[in-house]
């Protein structure tokens, strides 16, 4: 294959991101090296520009040596380069491999325009190793997939800002990058820990791939092949299973994206399957694991008024309320008692709330000027949603207005003078109706 700034070319045209902002992800090593020079080539023959990212993990001795040969490298083609710095804390049962990536995707995230596309120097062998990692982890057909030319940015503020990824050398051989990057005399940075066999990815292209190349010369391009094919008999069976997860979904308590029970059980137990993975992956960019999801369907069966469910997924939890289905976030980091908190606010203000609160900040518009206290929990007092209704309980108009029981205590509650005049996200006092505006994040 001869590797030139056409294939780049060709690739953006195929894909339609001419308008987009094109952003490489340069980590210093020959494949993000070849990329960031098709990049500077296809911009010399065209009129399409490109920025370019480096995010310094800081887990290496020479970290900060290889940020200021990609500085230069930059500054001599005059390509417009943004530096992260992130900081890698570690965490028990997850391996910092998967930290550092995690990581360094948030921080492009953060630093991405809407709209934008990172392209990685991914590459066919690439493709092999992740396709032969997850099927020594029991991955099903969507995990087989591997990864695809252009994807979904794999973190919640990229895909907030409409960011993609793009691989467009995921087609071509590890050898054809060396060939180009030594044809043009190009320097590149050489990671020692690649050579660490202990982590699965560099076991797989150490002593894996070597193995495979001498008994099947073409197995780069079978792997590629088949991955291709996964793809699209994932795509049809997404297209087959969206009927019956939308006929499934509906909206919960503030707003939430839940599945109705009833309706899930009419299903075969396949689809049920199905509809709960894809209802969790739209939500998590991840599936749940299979030991989860069986357990889950053995908990719906027995599932009755006198039962609940509760089942984690990463830092979320499968819950069941009024037979529907939530997914919802940890949000109780370490018991607390927030009867004990009150908060005091001044209208027209952002205002932080306290860690496991239901939402994240937020600001009261009211018609006079009044010092507003924020509780929480406070399930006794006494609140009257509209001029007929009467005064309720908390707790009962919670209940009313189908707020999961393992929420009600985070839900903030707004007094004037001491009296409850809103609960925000649910209602405001019928005396204060047309007098205040809640909003929340």
């Amino acid at each position: 294959m001869n590797l030139d700034w056409t294939h780049l070319h060709n690739f953006i045209k195929q894909q339609e991101l001419e308008k987009s902002n094109l952003v490489v992800g340069l980590s210093g090593g020959v494949d993000s090296i070849t990329l960031l020079d098709l990049f500077i080539q296809l911009r010399q023959n065209t009129s399409i520009n490109f920025t370019a990212v480096h995010v310094n993990h800081g887990l290496n001795s020479n970290a900060l040596k290889w940020q200021q040969q990609i500085q230069q490298w930059c500054t001599a083609h005059q390509v417009s380069l943004v530096i992260e710095q992130v900081h890698i804390q570690a965490k028990s049962r997850t391996s910092l491999e998967h930290q550092a990536r995690d990581a360094r995707y948030q921080a492009i995230a953060e630093c991405s325009q809407p709209n934008s596309v990172l392209f990685t120097g991914h590459h066919q062998s690439d493709q092999m190793e992740t396709f032969l990692l997850r099927l020594m982890r029991g991955s099903g057909l969507a995990g087989l997939t591997s990864m695809r030319k252009i994807s979904p940015y794999p973190h919640p503020l990229g895909q907030e800002k409409q960011v993609r990824l793009a691989r467009p050398l995921l087609n071509v051989s590890k050898q054809t990058i060396l060939d180009y990057a030594q044809t043009h005399k190009l320097t590149w940075v050489n990671d020692d820990s690649n050579e660490d066999d202990r982590f699965d990815r560099n076991f797989v292209r150490l002593s894996v791939l070597p193995q495979l190349f001498k008994r099947w010369s073409v197995a780069g391009k079978s792997i590629n092949t088949a991955t291709e094919l996964l793809q699209q008999d994932f795509d049809l069976l997404n297209e087959y299973v969206e009927q019956d997860y939308l006929r499934c979904l509906e909206v919960g308590f503030n707003q939430h994206p839940v599945l109705n029970i009833d309706k899930l059980a009419c299903l075969s137990a396949s689809k049920q399957k199905a509809v709960i993975r894809m209802f969790v992956y739209r939500q998590l960019n991840r599936y749940p694991a299979l030991a989860t999801l069986n357990e889950l369907m053995v908990q719906i069966r027995q599932l009755n008024t006198d039962s609940n469910i509760k089942l984690k997924v990463a830092d979320n939890y499968l819950r069941t309320h009024k037979h529907h289905l939530y997914l919802v976030s940890d949000i109780i980091k370490e018991p607390r008692d927030l009867s004990t908190i009150e908060l005091m606010v001044s209208p027209g203000q952002w205002y932080v709330l306290p860690e496991n609160t239901l939402y994240q900040e937020l600001k009261v518009e009211i018609e006079f000027d009044q010092t507003l206290v924020i509780k929480w929990a406070r399930f006794s007092e006494m609140f009257q949603p509209n001029r007929n209704s009467g005064h309720k309980k908390l707790n009962k108009y919670l209940k009313e207005v189908g707020c999961p029981t393992w929420w009600r205590a985070h839900v903030p509650l707004i007094y004037i003078n001491n009296q409850l005049i809103a609960v925000a996200g649910v209602g405001v006092s019928a005396q204060f109706t047309h007098s205040i505006h809640i909003e929340l994040r």
